[in-house]
């Protein structure tokens, strides 16, 4: 089952990156589906169905959003980096 999320929530922060909706082809590219919970992923994109994007340009990271949830950011461009922050557990200001 957690292969199933690790792929769902890869192949939809690229869809949304691109600015697609949920009708997008999917498989016009394809993500690593693995159990890293973070650092850089596999992103295969159909260079003839998806010239446009310039596939060399694209990235994939898996994030780890916490116990029990799985996530990833795709980011268009080769030079980023990530930053994770936390929030309180127990903030009584919300």
């Amino acid at each position: 089952m957690q292969a199933f999320f690790n792929c769902w929530s890869r192949k939809e922060a690229f869809i949304k990156g691109i600015g697609k909706g949920i009708f997008f082809a999917l498989d016009k590219f394809a993500v690593e589906v693995c159990n890293k919970t973070s650092g850089k992923l596999k992103l295969s994109i159909d260079k003839e169905k998806l010239s446009e994007l310039q596939p060399a340009n694209w990235s994939l990271e898996a994030i780890d959003p916490g116990n029990g949830y799985t996530g990833a950011c795709a980011i268009s461009g080769r030079n980023y980096s990530i930053h994770y922050y936390s929030s309180p557990q127990n903030d009584d200001t919300m």
